[in-house]
């Protein structure tokens, strides 16, 4: 009896496999207790791809967040936007590093894609153009006619001064090439009054029957008369280096009857002019006196309500309001009208 007991406990007896008991999956995700790192989550078992950022080991190979999905770029001019092709993953931004990208010019913290375009030869909206409709731009007199002179109306625009443009609002008429008529007193005589080859002299564009005279800094030592038709005759740079100087025995500037002229930004000195007195409604007189050019009372010199008073030889003067001398004004250009009425 025992015998036969022992004989049949020792030997090997075969599980069939389908009476195995089942390995516990309480997250349901096809991962047992064994692999499955945390079985009450069924977003972690080792079947998953990526491990993302949070905090999990998400395929329970025992990293954490060692497949980041989220992106970050260098933004080395700390403008809020990084270089495309300095893209690195992470969980979190590393230090110097953005999520947004686009930035065409990392060096230059005026360069970004939502940046204002200015006039500074740089892509400021990362757009593929430079300086187009850029919010600083400049505006320029026209020159239409190409002669280097700005009409002072008309005007283009530009970061730079455009081909069709002069920095200057010198022109009287900017359709023809030939208005102003130049004058240099550094000039060679033989001058055709070209901004290039300039007459020497005032007096020789006055008598080619120029109306529009642009006159270069310098001291013009002559007595000029304006005898018919309007004429404009200004200077370049100012009174503070364009005189008109005469020889102290007439006027230096003399407009007759029957012609207007504007001449504007110059000192006059060394001319003797014309004094009379002038007493208004209420009895008051009022000394005029002009050295330096010719008045004659009624037309031919400087028409009433735009007088000088009180202008002293070698002064530079301003017209002001009515014409009333100010001399805190002595450094300003000179704008004097001598208009017949």
């Amino acid at each position: 009896m025992w015998l036969l007991l022992w004989i049949g406990c020792s030997g090997d007896v075969e599980v069939p496999e389908d009476s195995k008991a089942p390995e516990r999956d309480a997250d349901g995700d096809g991962f047992g207790a064994k692999a499955d790192c945390d079985d009450s989550d069924a977003a972690v078992n080792p079947g998953v791809t990526t491990d993302g950022c949070d905090s999990v080991d998400n395929d329970c190979d025992g990293e954490i967040d060692e497949d980041p999905s989220w992106m970050y770029y260098v933004d080395a001019d700390g403008d809020g936007f990084g270089a495309a092709d300095s893209a690195e993953s992470a969980c979190a931004a590393p230090a110097g590093m953005v999520s947004n990208k686009g930035d065409c010019d990392d060096q230059n913290p005026d360069a970004l894609p939502d940046g204002r375009e200015l006039c500074d030869g740089a892509d400021n909206n990362c757009d593929g153009e430079v300086d187009e409709d850029a919010e600083d731009v400049a505006t320029w007199p026209l020159d239409a006619d190409g002669d280097g002179a700005g009409d002072p109306v008309q005007t283009v625009t530009g970061c730079s001064i455009p081909a069709n443009a002069a920095d200057n609002t010198w022109d009287c008429d900017d359709a023809s090439p030939t208005v102003p008529v130049w004058v240099d007193v550094r000039a060679a005589s033989g001058g055709t009054g070209t901004m290039d080859r300039p007459y020497p002299s005032i007096s020789e564009a006055l008598v080619r029957r120029a109306a529009c005279v642009g006159v270069k800094p310098g001291a013009y030592r002559e007595n000029l008369s304006f005898t018919s038709g309007e004429g404009t005759l200004f200077s370049t740079e100012g009174s503070a280096v364009t005189t008109l100087e005469g020889d102290g025995t007439s006027a230096v500037v003399t407009v007759t009857r029957g012609a207007d002229l504007t001449l504007q930004g110059f000192g006059i000195s060394g001319g003797v002019g014309t004094y009379w007195l002038e007493t208004d409604y209420y009895g008051t007189a009022t000394e005029h006196y002009y050295s330096n050019y010719n008045y004659q009372r009624g037309g031919g010199g400087l028409c009433r309500g735009q007088r000088l008073h009180r202008a002293r030889p070698g002064d530079s003067v301003q017209r002001h309001g009515h014409g009333h001398k100010h001399r805190d004004q002595l450094a300003s250009q000179l704008l004097l009208l001598l208009l017949l009425r």
